[in-house]
């Protein structure tokens, strides 16, 4: 990306968030939906990183949190950022419906337009 004054700049990763975000609402979600996705995948964030290890079952766990700090040692951001890094999301378990059904509308939303 190259800035008003000609800099080549790299978006931080809250600003990726933020642009798949607002796809994902302005093209696959009504409005007031929207708000109830983002907080739903906030939560369900530790059950996702558990599938993309590749753990069934994954979004069962009543506190996945837990669960991915003592099976895995992930309890923290950066942790969680290099566990989705190393991951191929194309073989998450197929139990994972939620991280699939999110997987697919990102694609729908981020696909080319026209």
């Amino acid at each position: 990306m190259i800035s008003a004054t000609g800099r080549t700049t790299h978006p931080t990763e809250r600003d990726e968030m933020r642009r798949v975000s607002s796809r994902l609402s302005s093209h696959t979600l009504p409005g007031w939906v929207s708000g109830m996705a983002a907080s739903g995948a906030a939560e369900e964030i530790e059950a996702w990183v558990l599938a993309l290890l590749g753990e069934r079952d994954s979004e069962s766990h009543a506190d996945a949190k837990r669960v991915l700090a003592k099976a895995h040692g992930i309890d923290n951001r950066h942790s969680k950022i290099e566990a989705v890094r190393a991951a191929n999301i194309d073989r998450v378990p197929e139990d994972a419906r939620s991280l699939k059904q999110w997987r697919e509308r990102a694609r729908n939303a981020l696909a080319p337009q026209g």
